[in-house]
């Protein structure tokens, strides 16, 4: 029961559960809650002051107690018999920020057993996988700072934070680096002058009400934080100044350098913004395809979470991977890259069967995305049957799906999700293979086309980027009749007959395994 109450989806800023068979209402109310920063030395209770700051490069546990109160009515609209407050309970999270040790990881498995006297459960959680049992406990006021606590860190005049989270008990902020390219029209971001103490509050041209309620109250715990905390200089007046996309003051650019690119504007775009962007992985599994949808862990099911999936939902999957992403007015196919054999070994070999089972994979995956359109655009339509025939058929035939490549993301796509960081390595593959340009979107048409065809030249053949789709095993079969007698000096009938191992080898002469 525990398990079930601590961590169900987002529902009444998981301070409830319903039984809707005896119309009961599960109510969970904080009693207090411990946080200890942890590490391979041993851990240290944080104060009060600070406990609500953590840190990316480290491992947390947090003890929670709470109770559970049971209330409702029967069917005949008499007081329930179950109107119980329910016994102190205890539970225990072990938080581990992103760029946290492997051994600091284990270390907070570690501790978070060695500090239950209570035996509660115990709920690993991932930076950026929060679930909203554990934001409750902040309050709106949860701050992830970049680094590592117990480093030196010295003074910064600006500091950059995103705002998540879609209800005010739920929002906290993450540290990023200051930089105009995290703006997001359908965000909100917190520019910190640490010296003079201005809270920047921005406001993107497509953030919801709601959205821009979770910014208000997470800037105004900003308010709240201590010199040692934030860095404010001893002098600094904190105060908060909204800033609105396509408005901003100059203070607000200076803290930027001056810089106002690098981010996709929706600002003169007049589409509507009241939907949550959804993200499926697309995999071949024993002969098979699957989709599987990929959810926030602090999705509301009643309320729009503009900025919901994730780039390390898309990087830390096994390459090379395939996932579609449905941005409300655009559906991309994004497509992962082969990793290096050098360091990855034989298993990613970008040869043979390996590239038979993605060309597989990535056939289905863009087959899926034009069907998947094809039924969004009949759904858009419908909605659309008070409007004129023409707005119908304009709005029926807008969705085209593109393929993107990783490290090779346009900035509409970028822009889909609350933050980007270019992958140097992953960016240096792509440039190597020399297949796709830098920004680039390709009609999913296009490349089906492509994968569809079904003869080559010798001369695109033998170049050391192979065709896109072709069969690195049986590179022969895209030739025509002359050039296969050509290349292998015998007609198809010929060769054929030959044993496997004297295929190869004549294959291998003329530059074609």
């Amino acid at each position: 029961m525990d398990g079930i109450l601590m961590c169900p989806m987002n529902m009444a800023i998981c301070t409830c559960n319903s039984r809707a068979q005896e119309r009961r209402l599960l109510t969970i109310s904080t009693n207090d809650f411990k946080v200890w920063h942890v590490s391979e030395y041993g851990k240290v209770q944080m104060s009060e002051a600070s406990r609500s700051h953590l840190y990316t490069g480290d491992s947390y546990v947090v003890r929670w107690y709470y109770h559970v109160t049971a209330s409702g009515r029967t069917l005949k609209g008499e007081p329930s018999k179950h109107n119980v407050t329910g016994r102190s309970r205890v539970a225990y999270f072990f938080w581990q920020g992103k760029d946290s040790s492997v051994s600091d990881k284990g270390v907070s498995a570690l501790m978070t057993v060695e500090l239950d006297e209570e035996r509660g459960p115990h709920i690993r959680v991932s930076m950026g996988l929060e679930p909203p049992a554990f934001l409750n406990l902040f309050k709106g006021g949860l701050i992830i700072h970049q680094g590592r606590q117990d480093d030196e860190h010295e003074p910064k005049p600006w500091k950059l934070f995103i705002v998540r989270g879609e209800l005010e008990n739920e929002g906290h902020l993450v540290e990023v680096d200051v930089d105009s390219s995290h703006l997001r029209s359908r965000g909100c971001l917190v520019l910190v002058n640490c010296n003079t103490g201005v809270i920047h509050l921005w406001l993107g041209a497509k953030a919801l009400k709601g959205t821009r309620e979770v910014g208000t109250t997470t800037a105004q715990r900003l308010m709240d934080t201590s010199e040692s905390d934030i860095g404010w200089k001893s002098t600094a007046a904190k105060k908060i100044k909204k800033q609105y996309e396509g408005a901003e003051s100059r203070d607000f650019w200076e803290g930027f350098g001056g810089s106002k690119n690098s981010h996709f504007s929706l600002l003169d775009d007049d589409h509507t913004y009241d939907w949550t962007p959804r993200i499926w992985h697309m995999e071949a599994k024993h002969d098979s395809f699957q989709a599987t949808e990929m959810m926030c862990s602090y999705r509301a099911t009643s309320i729009p979470n503009p900025l919901a999936v994730m780039q390390s939902d898309l990087y830390s999957a096994k390459q090379p991977a395939l996932f579609m992403v449905d941005s409300g007015h655009q559906v991309w196919v994004w497509q992962g890259w082969w990793p290096d054999e050098s360091s990855d070994g034989d298993e990613f070999s970008a040869t043979g069967s390996a590239v038979l089972r993605f060309n597989f994979a990535r056939r289905a995956a863009l087959e899926t995305a034009l069907n998947y359109c094809q039924i969004k655009a009949k759904s858009q339509a419908k909605s659309l049957a008070a409007k004129s025939y023409k707005r119908i058929e304009v709005e029926a035939a807008a969705v085209e799906p593109q393929l993107v490549v990783a490290g090779m993301e346009p900035l509409e796509f970028t822009n889909v999700f609350p933050w980007w960081t270019p992958k140097p390595d992953v960016i240096a593959i792509q440039e190597k293979e020399g297949r796709w340009a830098a920004g680039g979107q390709h009609l999913v048409t296009d490349i089906l086309a492509q994968l569809s065809r079904t003869q080559y030249s010798l001369a695109e053949l033998t170049m050391k980027t192979l065709p896109d789709g072709a069969d690195p095993l049986h590179l022969e079969v895209y030739l025509s009749p002359e050039e296969f007698t050509e290349a292998l000096g015998m007609n198809q009938d010929e060769f054929y007959s030959l044993q496997t191992w004297r295929q190869t080898e004549i294959k291998k002469k003329a530059n074609l395994f």
